[in-house]
This record gives C-alpha cells, sequence and structure tokens, in this order.
C-alpha cells in the first residue's frame, strides 16, 4: 500500500501517468530505483514530442519554444524567390489590365436621351454633359507621385539603415497591393459600364443617338467611370506609404525597436526556457501603450502622404472625367486592399518583430 501511494506521487510530480501494468509490476517486487528510472525516460520522451523542430518550419515563421501563438512567431523578411514572384505577378497583372483596356470590350449602356414628339428633337441628359478640360494628373503623373516615389523612398531608407530585407518588403507590398486593385478596378469597370461626366462632349453622337462618332474618347473608354483607377491605384500606393511612415516614426516604430532588442534569434534561445519570449512579448505591448510624446505626433505626420492621394483623386472630379461617387468607391477599394496586404510583409509589432 506504501509503495503505491509514493508511485502515485512520483507520477504526479512528473506530470505522467504511470499504466496500470507497471503499477502492477512494482507491486511484485520492481525497485524504486527501476520505476524513478523508467519515469525520467518516459517524461524525456513527452518533452521531446512536445518541442518543435524548428527546422521544419517555413524561413518566413519559425516557432519559438513550441508555442503555437502569433506571439511567439519570428518573421522573417522574404526571399529573393518570393520577391521574384511577386514582381512576375505584378508583370502578368498589368499584362491582364492591358489586354482588358485595348482589346475586351465591357458594358456599353444606350445613350441616355428623350426623344420630343412634338418637336422632333432630343434631350440631353445634362449629368453627362460636362465639357472636357484635360488631365491635371494623367497616367504617368500618377504612377510618379504615388507609387514610384513612396516605393524610392522606402528601399532607399532600407538600403541606408543597411535591411536589404526591407528593400524586398517594399517590393511585394507594393507589387502585389497595385496590382490587385488595378485588376478589381478594371474588372468593376467593364461590369458596371458607368458614363463619364463628359460622355456627350467626346462621343459627338450621331442623329439617331445610337453611336459615338467622335475622334477622341472611345464609346468604351467613355463608359468605364465607376470606379476611379485614379482615385484607386492613388489611395492604395498613399495608403501603404503612411502605415510605412507610421512603423517608422510614429507610434508603431517604439514596439518596433524594442522588439528588435529584446526579441532574440529562434536558435539562440534555449528550448527550456518560456518567460524570455513571453515577457518579451510583454514589454513590447507596454511600448506600444506607452509610446514617448513625439511619437504621437510622428503618427499624424504619417498621414501626410495622403494628401497627394485625395489632390489626385478630387482631380478628376475637377477635370470632369469622373463623378464624385466614382473616387469614393476607387478610393474605398484602394485603401482597403493595401491595408490587407500591408501586414502580410510588414507586420503587426507587437506580436510579430
Amino acid at each position: 500500500m506504501n509503495a503505491c501511494s509514493k508511485n502515485q506521487g512520483i507520477a504526479t510530480s512528473a506530470s505522467v501517468e504511470i499504466p496500470l501494468e507497471e503499477r502492477e509490476k512494482t507491486n511484485t517486487g520492481t525497485s524504486m530505483t527501476d520505476l524513478e528510472s523508467q519515469q525520467s525516460q518516459r517524461v524525456s520522451r513527452v518533452t521531446r514530442t512536445n518541442t518543435v523542430d524548428t527546422s521544419s518550419a517555413g524561413s518566413g515563421d519559425q516557432l519559438v519554444d513550441g508555442q503555437d501563438s502569433p506571439a511567439f512567431i519570428q518573421h522573417a523578411p522574404p526571399t529573393f524567390k518570393e520577391t521574384a514572384a511577386c514582381v512576375a505577378f505584378c508583370f502578368l497583372g498589368t499584362a491582364l489590365v492591358g489586354v482588358s483596356m485595348f482589346f475586351l470590350e465591357g458594358r456599353i449602356r444606350p445613350i441616355p436621351v428623350q426623344y420630343l414628339e412634338s418637336s422632333g428633337e432630343y434631350v440631353r441628359n445634362l449629368v453627362i454633359s460636362e465639357v472636357y478640360k484635360g488631365e491635371t494628373i494623367d497616367t504617368l503623373g500618377l504612377f510618379l507621385l504615388c507609387i514610384f516615389a513612396p516605393g524610392a523612398i522606402q528601399s532607399a531608407y532600407g538600403f541606408a539603415r543597411g535591411q536589404k530585407g526591407d528593400f524586398y518588403r517594399t517590393i511585394c507590398t507594393y507589387s502585389v497591393a497595385l496590382t490587385i486593385t488595378g485588376m478589381v478596378s478594371e474588372l468593376i469597370k467593364n461590369y458596371v459600364g458607368y458614363m463619364r461626366p463628359i460622355f456627350f462632349d467626346q462621343c459627338d453622337p450621331d442623329d439617331q443617338y445610337q453611336s459615338c462618332t467622335g475622334d477622341g474618347w472611345t464609346q468604351h473608354e467613355l463608359s468605364k467611370s465607376f470606379v476611379s483607377g485614379h482615385a484607386s491605384m492613388a489611395f492604395c500606393g498613399g495608403v501603404l506609404f503612411s502605415l510605412f511612415l507610421e512603423r517608422t516614426i510614429g507610434v508603431s516604430s517604439v514596439a518596433v525597436a524594442v522588439a528588435r532588442q529584446v526579441m532574440m534569434p529562434t536558435e539562440a534561445l534555449p528550448m527550456s526556457t518560456s518567460s524570455q519570449p513571453q515577457s518579451s512579448v510583454l514589454m513590447v505591448s507596454l511600448a506600444y501603450r506607452q509610446p514617448p510624446g513625439w511619437r504621437k505626433v510622428g503618427s499624424i505626420v504619417a498621414l501626410f502622404p495622403m494628401l497627394v492621394s485625395i489632390w489626385v483623386a478630387c482631380s478628376r472630379v475637377v477635370d470632369n472625367v469622373h463623378h464624385p461617387a466614382d473616387i469614393v468607391g476607387g478610393a474605398v477599394l484602394g485603401a482597403a486592399v493595401a491595408a490587407y496586404c500591408h501586414p502580410i510583409w510588414y507586420p503587426d509589432p507587437r506580436f510579430l518583430p
């Protein structure tokens, strides 16, 4: 009876239950030394089973101390192959958009006029009878202001700090987010077929108002008002750049700096120590919640690139090439795609430094 009590106490302290067969053997004459040896071996096997093999994890995510919580994942920058895949996706998406713009014809609505039988005249819809004034920001200007300039600044910042991974992150983030935004925008344009405010000015319809005869914009181009491609691309690039600045000079930069100091590389962490990752994550979280005052100012300054995006979007209404609803829809689309794609390569510093 005493032997059974001792055996149960040992099993409880080791957190391993002894099978019934071994307890029966113990009662029939197995020594305490042999039993303790068996229990030690069993505990060792359980420990090895619960230990995570970090070599089997992907190059981007590595688990620390056998924990499967996101707070214990080290997020590595994309590899060269992943970056090349992002660029290839960008070229493929751009080619598809080009084919759609020049070779595929989307929805063409009937020309909206009202025929007056009493006078035999046609009355035009004044909403789409605005005069074309040219473009304040053309496609090249959009690319330079909202895509090339932010990406170049981010890449230069990474190289200046000796962090090649930031260059890869920038390429992947901008390539994927902007490509998705462009493809979705073109898809919506062709599906909706909404007429631009300058439709009648550029269409110059025939006497029966059945087709366009103008030499400027084609009827297909004049029927792609919703959503605004300039607005969607401008807001996608602007949001990406603002999120990067907030992470660099804003409140999140404090958590990023603390995380890079307290979170040791995976291979340097002892597998038997679980308090280090937990305390590190706690330090990062506290740094995020209690940042210096000037970092809050930095978060506000990080919004300034959005002013460029707003200007580009509003210029489309001033130029009479889009309705206000078109730029609102484009802005929501571009900002949503950017907000979704950015954390993929720039994870939340409170969890994935």
